[in-house]
């Protein structure tokens, strides 16, 4: 069993999780609301919501890439 398959697999699931967990943070917050949680923190020196969300996708996808000897591309 390689690496890459040990891997993906675990990133596929933290990342579902963390898409149902917005999921649910979306229908118990107004739409107004959704603005304020995207900014929000849950600590004084830690990055709001919205980077931690791309933070997690990133090092999932930089992670397989440098598996796969794919260059990673960055926007």
């Amino acid at each position: 069993m390689s690496l890459t398959n040990l891997l993906v697999p675990t990133y596929t699931q933290m990342l579902r999780a963390l898409s149902g967990w917005l999921d649910k943070a979306q229908k118990q917050i107004p739409d107004a609301g959704a603005e304020a949680l995207l900014s929000a923190r849950l600590a004084p020196d830690m990055y709001p919501l919205s980077s931690q969300v791309c933070f997690a996708c990133l090092q999932a996808q930089e992670a397989t890439f440098r598996l796969r000897g794919i260059p990673c591309q960055r926007r």
